[in-house]
Order: C-alpha cells, then structure tokens, then sequence
C-alpha cells in the first residue's frame, strides 16, 4: 500500500513539473516564430551592408534610385521592380509648406531605406519632371 502512495505522489510531483515546463517550451516557441518572420521581413548583412528585400537585392543604401532629391526623370517602372511603396513628393524649395515638410521627408527617406521609395521632386527647378503626373498644387504627394 505504501509502494502505492508512493508511486501516485511520485506521478502527482512529475505531472506538477512537466505542464508547467512544456507551457514554458510552448511560450519560448511562439515568441522564436513571431520574432524570426520579423527579421526575415528584412535582413541587412553587416559584412556588405547590403539590404535585402522579399524580391530584389539593394547593392548599396547609397543606391540613387533611393536618393530623396530627384534632378532627372524618374523610371517609375524600374522603381516598381524594387516591389516597394513609392511615395514622390512634389514642391520646391521656396514654398512654405514644402519648407515645413522637408525634414519630415528626409527623416522618412532615412528611416524607410530598403522599406519604401521616398523622392522630393523639386518643380521650380525641375519643371519638366512634374510632366505626366496630375499636380495642380504644391507640395502634392504621389
């Protein structure tokens, strides 16, 4: 009978330890999953600081198709072969709400590397680069 008591306690004290250990692995692994699709999303390797997008290798941050200030005209269905977000701003450097907006673009354009297409587009300078997109006030935003 005591060889019975034993046993049972004994049963008892494993299945205390087991549950709460297996509830631990399954926690640890959940959290491994979520964490690991989010460093997938979007990899940088530190040895050529290359960044790496779900379809297209960029060779280099200092790619020009991601410089914010654009001079000549923008190929659109190159951009699109990135499979990223374009966002093409449209003002001038004299116009008082593009003044203002100009160090959200930039913070956005160095945040967003690798992530999105940020482009400011200048159209007192660069008037015939606004040709084709239907801007009838400044700053606009494509």
């Amino acid at each position: 009978m005591d060889d019975e008591n034993t046993m049972k306690s004994k049963k008892g004290i494993a299945i205390k330890i087991i549950i709460p250990i297996l509830l631990v692995c399954v926690v640890v692994g959940i959290w491994i999953v979520k964490n690991s699709k989010k460093s997938t999303d979007y990899a940088v390797t530190e040895k050529s600081g290359s960044a790496i997008t779900d379809n297209y290798e960029l060779k280099s941050i200092d790619n020009l198709d991601f410089a914010l200030n654009v001079t000549e005209k923008i190929d659109l269905e190159k951009l699109k072969t990135y499979g990223l977000p374009i966002v093409i701003d449209f003002g001038a450097g004299s116009c008082i709400p593009c003044k203002k907006m100009a160090p959200v673009l930039k913070e956005l354009n160095a945040e967003l590397q690798g992530k999105t297409i940020v482009k400011f587009v200048d159209v007192w300078k660069y008037q015939k680069l606004a040709e084709g997109y239907p801007i009838s006030v400044i700053p606009t935003q494509i």
